[in-house]
């Protein structure tokens, strides 16, 4: 049954970005190694949980993470999320890490 909700996709409206840094991760509070997010892009989350079928986020996360590459559309900050900051293991037994 969890893995009909094995993949949910939100656009987050994140305002606190830090334009200043170059790097393409920064370090939170608690010392989690997150993705810098553009301010001029799309925020697409991919929420997983375990039992999560590879397929189901590594697809979309793969086409949404290329639209920085193409022209004339709005590029996409791709991350994943989840309600635990633990590792995720996928039905197939890929291990996550949530950020």
């Amino acid at each position: 049954m969890v893995k009909i909700y094995g993949i949910l996709i939100l656009a987050l409206a994140l305002g606190s970005c830090d334009e200043t840094k170059t790097s393409k991760t920064q370090q939170t509070e608690i010392g989690r190694i997150t993705p810098k997010l553009e301010p001029d892009r799309y925020n697409v989350a991919f929420l997983v949980m375990d039992g999560t079928y590879n397929t189901e986020f590594t697809a979309p996360f793969d086409i949404f993470q290329h639209t920085q590459y193409r022209k004339g559309i709005r590029a996409m900050n791709t991350f994943t999320v989840a309600n635990t900051l633990e590792p995720i293991t996928t039905f197939e037994g890929l291990r996550i890490y949530p950020i």
